[in-house]
């Protein structure tokens, strides 16, 4: 019986410990900057599927990035493939570039989107260490017209532009890392990675070379503006 006693007081003590152990605070800023550093940089490839107006297109797809820039390639064939060759390809750093042989006309958007894309980019390492706090006690940031959502273990789950509606969600495997982003763009476009796999610390990034500047008409600035906003 001492012993069947001394049994059920070590098992209750055990119990109590680690009862407590469980009720210590989560350290969220620990998670968020342990979470920000791990996307410093990364590589990840998988399928992108395109919708827009019920039409949809589905490509291999790889992303990389740096803390100095971002990079992404929509591909021919599968991205080990001998003849894979870029579709489309979007350079992001201190300017912004695109390349697209078969529609050149749509490396004009590298001149017409705002400054403000890059430049967000950029400066966006730094959002932790000047909003940490904003995010650890509301779980979100909100920086203009643009709205960050995270959840409970400080990882962005969502990002709404509220001007236009456009959004872009994010969901995660049981590992933490993103299986799936899905960026809705209007009623009738929206953008899918589905992530096959996922690398972190060894990304490296070509430049793509700056799009020439070419003089815009009046009408095709409307046109772009247009194209942009749906």
């Amino acid at each position: 019986m001492k012993n069947t006693g001394f049994v059920f007081i070590l098992v209750m003590v055990l119990l109590t410990l680690v009862s407590c152990a469980s009720m210590q605070p989560v350290d969220k800023t620990q998670l968020l900057r342990t979470e920000w550093e791990r996307w410093q940089n990364f590589e990840t490839e998988g399928v992108v599927q395109i919708t827009n107006s019920g039409l949809t297109l589905r490509k291999m797809f790889v992303l990389s990035k740096t803390p100095e820039a971002i990079r992404f390639d929509i591909l021919s064939g599968g991205s080990q493939a001998a003849n894979a060759k870029p579709l489309l390809s979007l350079y992001l750093g201190d300017y912004l570039a695109i390349q697209c042989p078969a529609y050149p006309q749509i490396e004009i958007l590298a001149q017409v989107l705002p400054d403000t894309l890059y430049a967000f980019y950029t400066s966006s390492d730094s959002l932790v260490a000047i909003y940490q706090d904003t995010i650890i006690n509301t779980n979100k940031l909100t920086l203009g017209t643009v709205e960050l959502l995270f959840n409970d273990s400080m990882q962005l789950e969502k990002i709404t532009e509220t001007l236009t509606g456009v959004q872009l969600s994010i969901t995660r495997n049981s590992k933490g890392d993103p299986d799936k982003v899905k960026l809705i763009a209007g009623a009738s476009t929206s953008i899918e990675l589905l992530i096959d796999s996922i690398t972190y610390g060894n990304a490296e990034i070509i430049p793509l070379p700056p799009n020439p500047r070419i003089e815009l008409t009046e009408e095709m600035k409307t046109r772009l503006k247009n194209l942009l906003e749906k």
